[in-house]
C-alpha cells in the first residue's frame, strides 16, 4: 500500500465517516491494499473492461475469486481507472464508474457497496449465466477447481406447501455444500454493522501506529476527535493501555489472511512497517 503525506492521510486510517451501507465494501477494499498478492493481481485487472458475466472467468478475476469472489467483483467494477494501491476507498467518489449499471443518482462508493451487497453467498442470477456456467463446467471442469461459488439451476414447485419447499431446500444444501466453516459467528460480531466497523478501527489503528510512536499516534486521533483505542496517559505521559492497542492492531494480521484464504506467511504491509520501526 502506497500513501501520500500530508492530511490525506487521515483517509487511510479515519474509517469513522463510513455510511453503515459502505462499511463491507470499505473493509474488502482496504484490506485488500494491504495484501501483496491481492494487489498483485489488481495490478492485472487494471485496464480492463469487465461488462458481463462471461468476464467473471477472464484470468485475475478467477484468481481473486479464489481468495475472495466479493472483493474480485468489488475490484471489477470499479472500472478500467482501478488503481487499488494508490486510492484510498473515501478517494473513490472523485470519478464515476463507466460501468452501465450505476443508477444516475448513486456515488461510485454506493454502487461498489450495492455490487457487494448482490454478491452475496445465496443470490439470484441470470439462467443465461447458469446456462455459461454449466458449459464451462462441463468443457473444463478444472477451471474451477478452488472456485469457492457454484451457480445451480433449481426446478421449484410453488404448489407445495413453504415448510416443504424449505426442507428440500435445506436437505439439498446440506447434502452438496462445501463450506469450511459450519458455525456462524456470535457475540456482538454476530452484527455484520459491528463487525466490519470493528475491523476497520484495526486496521485504522495499525496504520497510525505504523507510522507514528504510539503516544504520537493517540495525540493525532484526539486533535482529530476519533477514538480508535484509550487514548489514556499515565503520569509519566505514557500510553496506559498499550496492551488494547496491541491486541487491536494484531488482530488484523489473521483478518487479513482469512478474508483471501493467505498463508500464515504473509503479513499486512502496515504490520511489516509496523515491525521495521519497531526494531530501530
Amino acid at each position: 500500500m502506497k500513501t501520500k503525506q500530508g492530511s490525506g492521510f487521515r483517509k487511510e486510517w479515519d474509517f469513522s465517516s463510513i455510511p453503515v451501507s459502505e462499511l463491507k465494501a470499505c473493509f474488502l477494499y482496504e484490506y485488500a491494499r494491504e495484501s501483496r498478492t491481492v494487489l498483485a493481481i489488481a495490478q492485472g485487472m487494471e485496464g480492463y473492461e469487465y461488462t458481463d458475466f462471461s468476464d467473471q472467468f477472464e484470468p485475475n478475476f478467477m484468481r481473486l475469486g479464489r481468495h475472495n469472489y466479493e472483493c474480485a467483483v468489488l475490484l471489477a467494477n470499479i472500472g478500467p481507472d482501478l488503481k487499488l494501491a494508490t486510492t484510498p476507498w473515501q478517494d473513490l467518489d472523485k470519478k464515476r464508474t463507466t460501468s452501465g449499471w450505476q443508477q444516475p443518482d448513486e456515488t461510485k462508493r454506493q454502487f461498489l457497496a450495492r455490487c457487494v451487497r448482490k454478491a452475496s453467498s445465496f443470490t439470484k442470477v441470470r439462467f443465461e449465466d447458469a446456462e455459461w456456467w454449466e458449459s464451462l463446467r462441463r468443457a473444463n471442469p478444472k477451471s474451477l477447481e478452488g472456485y469457492s461459488r457454484e451457480i445451480v439451476s433449481f426446478r421449484i414447485d410453488w404448489g407445495k406447501p413453504l415448510p416443504q419447499l424449505q426442507k428440500d431446500a435445506l436437505a439439498w444444501l446440506r447434502g452438496n455444500h462445501r463450506c469450511t466453516q459450519t458455525r456462524g459467528l456470535r457475540g456482538r460480531h454476530a452484527r455484520e454493522e459491528a463487525k466490519y466497523k470493528d475491523a476497520l478501527r484495526r486496521l485504522g489503528a495499525l496504520r497510525l501506529w505504523a507510522r507514528y510512536p504510539l503516544k504520537e499516534a493517540i495525540k493525532i486521533t484526539e486533535s482529530c476527535g476519533v477514538e480508535l483505542y484509550s487514548t489514556y496517559l499515565d503520569g509519566d505521559g505514557r500510553p496506559a493501555h498499550q496492551t488494547a492497542w496491541k491486541n487491536g492492531v494484531y488482530g488484523v494480521v489473521k483478518l487479513l489472511q482469512d478474508t483471501f484464504a493467505l498463508s500464515e506467511t504473509e503479513k499486512p504491509f502496515s504490520w511489516q512497517q509496523l515491525e521495521r520501526r519497531e526494531q530501530k
